[in-house]
């Protein structure tokens, strides 16, 4: 029973104690009447009069008082219990729907914005945020859509989740070199924002960080950033060229979704994984080179680039995921010696495309693969055993398999694989071959040949045209041997070789 009376008796002074932590009080300073609680560190806490409470039917946590107009000053210490306290955050909701206030002077002693404290200021125009401030909170300045500019200080580490959202008069901002975190959607339709530089030292930007921002057309990255954050730059469609920097390891799904004057993005050799549907409908990509490190690239990552017309897949990918390239104008790919399995959709709507390499490790073959791919003359196969394969791969059998050096019949007899009318063996070398005393390898895009001092080569793609030995692009072609003092074909057997 003691023990029982001790445990009520703390529970109602604990009761007590938190109750006078957040008794409001009122401080005019300026002409300006504004509310205050103290914490039990004895600093101060500017406050909505109704804190920590909201009125749910109104909507409002200045229900009932006069809302502050204007411009407003908010001093350094106010008085309270006989002592004066500084003023140290601009808490919950403290400024909430105040659409009168248009600017806002901060104490010099002020170190955090709290949750909510100016959401929905529509006249605020502008503010200054002091040195000293290290964070702002969960939607801390968030649909303030009037304000033009805004100051933060070096000493700022932390922008919340929804900071600056819907700040859609916002034109510039700098953040300061000291900040590591940007929230989730902390500049989401931020619309009038039109350029970014990212701080060395940041370390998070959260998901939609800077979605829905139209007018943006360039973002620095810092080296310190090793996830991109998913739909971080989505329906940015005045972003022009994306460097993303060494040390970022991850593009989150959807990340540049829509970016649709994007002609170019490069990619950094610490990347490992580019997610789903990343830059689905960037319509300006022309071509991409994905480095060796990459070893996952997720469904739709480039799904509707309907103007991609190249694209190396890293050789590390050990599958091609669900409609990955749907829509754009690539003619001829290669898919990475890794890869065993290509998933629904995985080469679907490539209308241009005539040519595809599928490697010797490749088992599975899922339905809709080659789904409106009609255009493809040319399949180079390098399993000797033909990949696991439906009725629904292919709705068009007019293509001509090349596969391994006797294979054909086991391809022939394959009741899908068989559909197709040409089967032909490729018996020849792959990648790098010597015979007749001469060695064919590929270096830095050429085709090079030794041993054929007195000769020179013809280089011709697996549809028999002639192309230029140089920049050559992954592919199978044949090297044909030409003697230098006629210009007619050696009598050396012609080489066929695989730029990977």
């Amino acid at each position: 029973m003691k023990t029982r009376l001790i445990f009520v008796f703390l529970l109602v002074v604990a009761t007590l104690s938190a109750k006078s932590q957040v008794t409001v009080f009122s401080h005019t300073h300026q002409g300006t009447t504004l509310y205050y609680v103290v914490d039990s560190t004895g600093d101060a806490a500017v406050v909505s009069p109704l804190h920590p409470e909201l009125d749910t039917v109104s909507d409002e946590s200045w229900y009932g008082y006069t809302k502050p107009q204007g411009s407003v000053v908010i001093p350094d210490s106010v008085p309270y219990g006989g002592s004066n306290h500084a003023v140290t955050q601009v808490g919950l909701r403290a400024f909430f729907r105040c659409d009168s206030v248009t600017a806002v002077t901060l104490p010099s002693t002020l170190r955090s914005i709290g949750t909510h404290a100016f959401l929905h200021c529509h006249g605020l125009t502008s503010i200054v945020i002091p040195e000293g401030v290290t964070s702002i909170g969960y939607g801390g300045l968030d649909d303030c859509i009037s304000l033009q500019s805004v100051t933060l200080p070096s000493t700022l580490t932390t922008l919340g989740h929804f900071a600056f959202m819907h700040n859609i008069s916002l034109q510039s901002i700098t953040l300061p070199a000291n900040l590591t975190t940007i929230g989730y959607s902390a500049f989401y339709n931020a619309r009038s924002l039109t350029n970014v530089v990212l701080p060395e030292g940041l370390t998070f930007l959260g998901e939609f960080a800077f979605s829905e921002c139209h007018a943006l057309h360039s973002v620095q990255f810092p080296s310190t950033l090793s996830v991109i954050g998913g739909a971080s730059f989505q329906n940015d469609t005045a972003l022009v060229s994306v460097v993303i920097p060494e040390g970022v390891d991850t593009i989150e799904q959807w990340a540049f979704y829509n970016c649709s004057n994007m002609p170019a993005v490069t990619f950094p050799s610490t990347l490992k994984a580019i997610k789903q549907s990343a830059f689905v409908r960037c319509t300006s990509l022309d071509s991409i080179v994905i480095p060796d490190s990459v070893c996952h690239i997720g469904n739709l990552a480039f799904y509707g680039c309907s103007n991609l017309k190249s694209i190396v897949l890293p050789e590390q990918l050990e599958k091609v995921g669900k409609w990955l390239i749907w829509g754009t104008r690539i003619k001829n790919l290669v898919v990475p010696p890794h890869v065993t399995s290509i998933e629904v959709g995985g080469l679907a709507g490539c209308s241009f495309l005539n040519v595809v390499k599928l490697p010797a490790t490749l088992t599975t073959i899922d339905d809709s693969v080659f789904y409106q791919t009609k255009n493809v003359d040319t399949i180079v196969l390098g399993s000797a055993v033909p990949p696991t394969i439906g009725n629904k791969v292919f709705f068009v059998y007019r293509a001509v398999l090349v596969v391994p050096c006797g294979a054909s019949s086991a391809y022939s007899q394959h009741p899908v694989w068989s559909k197709f009318p040409k089967i032909i063996e490729n018996c020849d070398g792959i990648n790098e071959t010597e015979a007749d005393n001469i060695k064919v390898y590929v270096r830095d895009g050429r085709i090079i040949v030794e041993g054929a001092d007195d000769e020179s080569i013809n280089v011709f793609d697996v549809t028999g045209r002639r192309v230029e030995n140089r920049q050559l692009g992954r592919g199978v072609y044949l090297v044909r041997i030409i003697d230098r003092a006629n210009g007619t074909p050696s009598n050396r057997p012609a080489q066929k070789v695989v730029v990977m």
